[in-house]
This record gives structure tokens, sequence and C-alpha cells, in this order.
């Protein structure tokens, strides 16, 4: 989880690829970048109840997302991650060591 604004402009930026089953979740968070990046992502942006409000799926490199005032928490995942995530539905993280 990226809580602090250096973390949160970071983000996946020079880190390994994500596997299945993990994400980074940017708090607060309203838009994100993918300038830097070398793979394509999905992006999850939720309220503060974790209720979806909008999906991005496959973002490209050098793309940058619109702005969702009423978003809380963005998930970042790997492409294809957020393949069964629709808006409206209300996600439950698990956090793993």
């Amino acid at each position: 989880m990226a809580t602090r604004p250096r973390d949160r402009i970071r983000g996946l930026l020079g880190t390994a690829p994500l596997t299945d089953g993990e994400a980074l979740v940017l708090t607060p968070g309203r838009q994100v970048h993918t300038f830097g990046m070398r793979r394509p992502i999905d992006v999850v942006f939720c309220s503060r109840e974790w209720v979806v409000l909008h999906v991005v799926r496959s973002m490209r490199p050098r793309r940058m997302s619109r702005f969702l005032w009423s978003a809380i928490f963005v998930v970042e995942l790997p492409a294809g991650g957020a393949a069964m995530v629709e808006t409206g539905d209300r996600l439950a993280l698990e956090e793993t060591a």
C-alpha cells in the first residue's frame, strides 16, 4: 500500500512485474500515469467503501488516466488482473506478508 506522496508518485516504476493475485493500492488516489513503465496494467478506482467507480483495462505505457474526484483508492494490477471487475462491484482486499 502506497500512502506517502513519494510512494504514490513512484507507484510500480522500477519494480518487478506483479504476479497473479498481487496489486499495489494507492491512497489517496484519483489519477494515475504509466510514464516510464514498460508493461500495461489494469487500474481500478474505488470509493471509501471499496465500491468500484471506474476500471481501466490494459493501460499502456506513457498514458494518463482520467481524474476521478470521488475515488479514494486506486488499485494497480497486472494486465488482465481486473478481468472480472466491473463498475459497482465491492472489493475485498487480503493483505499478504
